[in-house]
């Protein structure tokens, strides 16, 4: 608290925003889906001699901050949607709309014409600069009130997404299903099927919304298959959407971006090699590098191979392939057999 205003953090797509904002207000928090891990004594001991540099951006002169993160660029989950959203247009007789939100978003109109979008409504505009929950919602309720974008709605479910799909229903009156890993639409009465995890994820369930328009849901990334782009040409409606400051009823205070040349773009892998803390150190992933530069190139087959010496270890109760096992004589072995494959 400070000045009678809350400062949060809170977790975009582009990094992190620090937040202010008057109070009342309602602040949500998400528990992280993963349990802390904890240095050893000898290894905290170890870090608490350690000398920490001290680097400041002015240190950072390689890298230009305006264009870390491909500004104006749309995320991969969106063009994503947009192969079941043909899908589901044709079956209704309609055309695919998409809607495009932020500021500079020539790059992402280009992309989402040449991703078989029907038609692509654009609202460009300094408010739309950095992502804000208040702005963007008021943007996307007026453009609903269109009688072209009053049917379905799809929404990846990156941090932006899963924050800003509640409160658009929520304007809208009508209901969301969240976390989507399957979509279909009966031509018939245009409702669509929306299927989720339940329970925990042991049970799918299929939702529909028969009394209430337009259908929303989210859908996690990495579900649908991007199409290749296309020499498709939509056709761009500009709209002039201003929303006043005092509608804003938060402030971005800082964006912080994370600049680690370590940090992988998960979203858009196509494969993924990862490990815990049975590899040991730094060391031990250097077995777990040589296979993924071995896989990279090959199409995903969208299976987990898990490998764990124990081996009733949770982690085999969720991957497709499991071997009991030492990584480290596994790896190497599977890693040369794969080469033999390819070669």
């Amino acid at each position: 608290m400070e000045d009678g205003k809350i400062i949060v953090k809170k977790e975009v797509e582009e990094g992190v925003q620090v937040i202010t904002a008057s109070m009342p207000c309602l602040v949500t928090y998400t528990k992280p889906s993963w349990d802390p891990g904890y240095p050893a004594l000898k290894r905290k001991m170890a870090a608490n001699r350690a000398e920490i540099p001290d680097i400041t951006a002015a240190d950072l002169t390689e890298i230009n901050l305006e264009q870390a993160g491909l500004k104006g660029s749309p995320k991969k989950v969106g063009l994503e949607l947009l192969n079941p959203g043909k899908d589901m247009a044709k079956k209704q007789g309609g055309a695919l709309v998409a809607i495009v939100i932020g500021c500079n978003v020539g790059a992402s109109v280009e992309a989402v014409s040449r991703h078989d979008a029907d038609t692509v409504i654009a609202a460009d505009g300094e408010e739309f600069r950095e992502y804000s929950t208040d702005a963007c919602t008021i943007a996307i309720t007026r453009l609903a009130d269109q009688e072209n974008t009053r049917n379905i709605k799809d929404w990846g479910t990156p941090n932006n997404g899963r924050d800003l799909g509640p409160r658009i229903a929520c304007r809208l009156h009508t209901g969301l299903t969240a976390d989507c890993t399957a979509l279909n639409i009966d031509s018939k009465t245009g409702n669509v099927a929306w299927t989720r995890p339940a329970f925990g994820g042991n049970l799918m369930a299929t939702i529909i919304c028969p009394e209430h328009r337009p259908q929303m849901g989210t859908v996690r990334p990495g579900v649908f298959k991007m199409t290749e782009p296309s020499d498709n040409k939509a056709s761009v409606i500009n709209e002039t959407i201003s929303v006043p400051s005092e509608d804003i009823r938060t402030q971005v205070l800082e964006l912080i971006r994370e600049l680690n040349a370590e940090t992988v773009d998960l979203e858009g892998a196509q494969i993924i090699v990862s490990g815990g803390r049975g590899v040991k150190g730094p060391e031990g992933f250097e077995p777990i590098r040589a296979l993924a530069e071995v896989l990279a190139g090959m199409s995903s087959s969208d299976r987990i191979l898990a490998i764990n010496k124990d081996p009733n270890a949770p982690i085999f109760g969720v991957a497709d392939y499991g071997v009991a096992g030492d990584l480290f004589e596994v790896l190497p072995a599977l890693t040369e057999a794969i080469q033999k494959a390819k070669s």
